[in-house]
Formats: C-alpha cells, structure tokens, sequence
C-alpha cells in the first residue's frame, strides 16, 4: 500500500485485512505476523496517521 493510494482512498476504506506470507512467490505460505516478509508496522502506522475510521484485521491461518 503506498502512502498515496491509501490517502487518496481513506475516507473509502471500511475493511483492511493483512496477513504476512514467507515470500513473495507464488508457492508463499501465511505466516504469524511479523515472521514474513511483509513491512507490518508501515501500513498499520500508515492507516492510523491517515485516520482510518474502518477495521482493520490481522489475521493468520495456521490450516488453511
């Protein structure tokens, strides 16, 4: 999510659901939070400088 998309669409916004993955391919799995590849902290500070009214979840299926 980049800092412009997600300013541009705030007010739009009423559901962000994030989970982290191992890689970025196609044979990635979920992972717990924070044990991925994914930048968790910079789209959660991201969505709460720009005030996000709606839920965000993040979730991690462990037997999907």
């Amino acid at each position: 999510m980049t800092n412009g998309s997600a300013g541009k669409y705030v007010d739009r916004l009423f559901d962000v659901h994030i989970k982290d993955v191992s890689a970025s391919t196609a044979q990635s799995r979920t992972v717990e939070i924070g044990r991925g590849v994914i930048d968790i902290p910079k789209p959660v500070k991201t969505l709460a400088r720009l005030g996000l009214k709606g839920t965000l979840a993040l979730s991690f299926e462990k037997d999907e």
